[in-house]
């Protein structure tokens, strides 16, 4: 708008001829709204001869009216397509710096409804869906898509309430989580409705613009505290446009199945279905067989023939599509509450995934290697010996491959091979996987040296964790008090967690360690445990936080484990601590002791469920828990003040269990009656 001197020309719009600069132009082309821009600018060469206007509409004749408002609405049109070029520069350049404005250009009810006849400024989404000017359709298109693109971290925020009131939206007192979330809604809802508008026979390039919208819209949105039906909303707009007129061959058999998983098995196995078509049908099925793998585990016959036509294709595309769905329908198999079975393996082997290794392309190679990798313990020991050494050969093979990817994939398989009993007891495949990825830690690709690092940790995954525990004992046995103290809540605590872990699960040999580490630990005597009077940790609680768990997780080891030398090291671990405050309160010392008497009495029982090699260790484990029991009692004062009874036959076994030195007959008689009496 401008004002000239002249007092009726006051407030009268002026335009000028407009052309595109060139700098915007080349820019634009790489954005993928510069053909809009270009072709709106082709088709109105008569702008370049448009004039200045110093007067209203109604001197026009009606044919110029007529060519009047054609050249205005184009020329808004180039506005509206420069501006909309303008916010993708925006989204691209600031993208996080954008998204507090995002209700300006998307539909929001976050802010207070606009009162019936009063003006409401245009949105991407009326755009999309009621734009008179087809290309300013397609780049709103593109911009509402490029504004989506990684914004997941942002719409993870999103919340409705349930309770939310309108007079609440009216007045704007909503938090940002309501906010983006009520935005969320109206964009499911709004562009659902334009979905509904678009006629798929003449726009068609706008509906794969919306589509592919819809697609990111779903992909960035979080749904957990939204209320349920918006994702089926935005599958109920797009639905008409899965309809194939039967050109794609759905079976006679759809009654089988659910009417998308009809049309998608549709896709994927007719013979007249465009490639870019069945490999996006492959990726719908394979998000089903990650998240939803009961819904179509039932489909595996119709499954199996799709993936022999996908395998038969001419363009590798659909074949890895294929491959890559039966890797996530394998894994998820794998961990399903009925995994699949050695004989699925084996019929999945023969005609799917070792023929991937024939092939001349590496992704293919790669994803068959991926397949494998899915393998269990138990289906690998199940299949035929000649299918066992044939997978090994092919991976090692690919192991050796040229091309990184391969390399890497191969690596991954051979890390889960190394993990499975039956090849670790074959000295001969283990020394053949062993110097595999040994060799392949030297690589020259970054990922191929990973792959292989984490396989050869798998190789010696247990005495790799082993020495880790015991060097974690012996660290906080050496630790000063000062470093104890200072990192009581982080480091310290997450060591002493991980040592009582490893003694209450894990293999035999993991907790005979972490019993031993933890008789280190309490070797320490400026270690806290137990209770925290007259300490520095008396402000947090009567007790060190830890002092249940460790303690339990000993007797849990002296009362559970099938192996002696567990027992050992746990009861050697609790009778290190010398004063009665190390050991807590009333309660736990109770505990300990109940339980060392039930262990000692049960002892004889136990015979005949340990295998004939523990028997040596039986001897040395009573020994040792009778005199864990004998420390006990003393330090405590006897059993008397803890309202037990001790039996006259287990008090002589811990008499008797005493060092030679202090069951001496030269002491005392009162002396040894006076430790008597105590217990």
């Amino acid at each position: 708008m401008t004002a000239t001197s002249s007092a009726p020309n006051i407030g009268v719009i002026q335009r000028s001829s407009y052309s595109i600069p060139a700098s915007i132009i080349s820019y634009s082309k790489a954005t993928g709204i510069g053909s809009s821009l270009q072709m709106l600018d082709n088709s109105e060469s008569s702008l370049s001869s448009y004039r200045g206007m110093q007067s209203s509409d109604s001197e026009y004749s009606d044919s110029e009216s007529g060519i009047h408002l054609a050249q205005t609405r184009q020329h808004d049109g180039k506005v509206r397509l420069n501006a909309l070029l303008c916010l993708q520069a925006l989204s691209r350049a600031a993208p996080k710096q954008l998204q507090p404005h995002w209700p300006k250009f998307l539909t929001s009810s976050s802010s207070a409804p606009m009162t019936a006849g009063t003006y409401k400024a245009p949105s991407l989404i009326g755009l999309i869906g009621s734009d008179p000017i087809y290309n300013v359709r397609s780049a709103a298109c593109v911009v509402l898509g490029n504004i989506l693109e990684n914004s997941k971290q942002y719409l993870a925020m999103a919340e409705e309430n349930t309770s939310l009131s309108g007079a609440k939206i009216q007045t704007g007192l909503l938090a940002l989580s309501e906010r983006v979330g009520l935005m969320m809604r109206e964009l499911h809802v709004s562009f659902a409705l334009s979905m509904d508008k678009v006629d798929s026979s003449v726009d068609q390039v706008i509906v794969a613009q919306m589509i592919r919208c819809c697609s990111l819209i779903v992909a960035n949105c979080s749904y957990e505290k939204m209320r349920p039906g918006l994702p089926l909303l935005v599958y109920r707009s797009i639905e008409k446009f899965l309809d194939s007129n039967g050109k794609y061959n759905l079976s006679c058999e759809d009654g089988a199945a659910p009417e998308l998983l009809s049309r998608l098995l549709g896709f994927v196995g007719g013979p007249q279905v465009p490639a870019v078509v069945s490999i996006e049908a492959w990726g719908v099925l394979r998000a089903i067989a990650q998240y939803h793998f009961s819904a179509i585990t039932g489909l595996w016959p119709r499954l199996d023939a799709a993936l022999g036509s996908a395998r038969d294709s001419e363009d590798p595309r659909v074949r890895s599509a294929g491959l890559m769905f039966l890797d996530e329908y394998s894994k998820a198999g794998a961990v399903a509450t009925k995994p699949l079975t050695s004989e699925w393996w084996k019929d999945a082997m023969e005609r799917h995934i070792l023929k991937a290794f024939t092939e001349e392309n590496t992704s293919i190679k790669a994803l068959g290697c991926d397949c494998i990798s899915n393998l269990s313990s138990d289906a690998f020991s199940g299949l035929p010996s000649r299918l066992e050494m044939s997978i090994m050969s092919l991976v090692l093979g690919t192991a050796l491959d040229e091309h990184p990817s391969a390399r890497a994939a191969a690596c991954r398989a051979i890390g889960v091979f190394i993990l499975f009993p039956s090849l670790r007891e074959d000295s001969t495949h283990a020394v053949d996987l062993a110097s595999t990825v040994l060799g392949l830690c030297q690589d020259p690709n970054l990922n191929v040296r990973v792959r292989a690092s984490w396989a050869v940790g798998n190789l010696y995954h247990e005495k790799l964790k082993s020495n880790g525990i015991r060097a974690i004992g012996g660290l906080l046995r050496v630790t000063f008090e000062g470093i104890l103290e200072r990192e009581r809540h982080s480091l310290v605590k997450d060591a002493v967690y991980a040592l009582i872990k490893h003694m209450e699960q894990g293999s035999l040999k993991g907790r005979w360690n972490a019993c031993y580490a933890m008789q280190n630990v309490l070797l320490n005597p400026h270690f806290p445990i137990g209770s925290t009077a007259g300490t520095s940790y008396a402000l947090d609680s009567d007790m060190v936080s830890w002092t249940r768990d460790v303690y339990s997780a000993l007797l849990q080891a002296i009362q559970q484990s099938k192996n002696f030398k567990v027992r050992i090291n746990a009861c050697a671990a609790l009778a290190v601590p010398k004063t009665r405050a190390k050991y807590g309160d009333q309660a736990m010392v109770r505990k300990m002791i109940q339980v060392l008497m039930a262990a000692v009495q049960n002892l004889d029982e136990e015979q005949v469920e340990h295998a004939y090699g523990e028997f040596q260790y039986r001897g040395q484990f009573e020994s040792k828990l009778l005199r864990c029991l004998d420390h006990l009692l003393q330090i405590t004062g006897g059993v008397a003040g803890l309202g037990l009874e001790l039996d006259p036959v287990l008090r002589q076994r811990i008499v008797a269990s005493r060092p030679e030195s202090s069951s001496n007959t030269s002491i005392a008689p009162h002396a040894s009656q006076e430790s008597e009496s105590s217990m």
